[in-house]
């Protein structure tokens, strides 16, 4: 039995996509697993969403001086006993696994386990998945 099979447990949980068809759903200890297996390559820009692969959109040169300003601006003013994390694999429950551009967390936490209700600031630098992050993702932020 190979290391992907150990964590699968039938039968297998589904989500349902927009046209109404069922899709395998995973989780992150799923996800974990294809990752550390290879199943994804280092160019393979993909989140965890509601426990779907979504595949990320291609970062380019204005979301990275974007982000950059934002980290730069956010670095020269944070408070004592809070710490910024950079695109870090987030991990804020079972089904999701995203990598927001900036995220403010109490000093203390381990940024990739923050819960929803300890992450202090969440921000995604968007352009042509706007609509998404203003809705799904933000859900997910905030806990809901």
């Amino acid at each position: 039995m190979n290391e992907i099979s150990k964590v699968q447990s039938y039968p297998r949980r589904t989500t349902q996509g927009a046209e109404g068809l069922p899709r395998y759903k995973w989780s992150v200890e799923q996800f974990d697993k294809l990752a550390e297996h290879g199943f994804f390559s280092e160019k393979d820009r993909i989140e965890l969403i509601g426990g779907e692969l979504v595949p990320m959109s291609p970062k380019g040169n204005r979301h990275e001086l974007v982000r950059d300003e934002l980290q730069d601006f956010l670095i020269r003013r944070l408070p004592t006993g809070v710490k910024l994390s950079s695109e870090i694999g987030w991990r804020p429950d079972p089904h999701n696994y995203l990598e927001p551009d900036i995220m403010l967390y109490p000093k203390g936490f381990f940024g990739n386990s923050v819960l929803p209700t300890q992450a202090l600031l969440v921000i995604e630098v968007s352009d042509s998945s706007l609509r998404y992050d203003l809705d799904r993702k933000a859900k997910i932020y905030a806990g809901l």
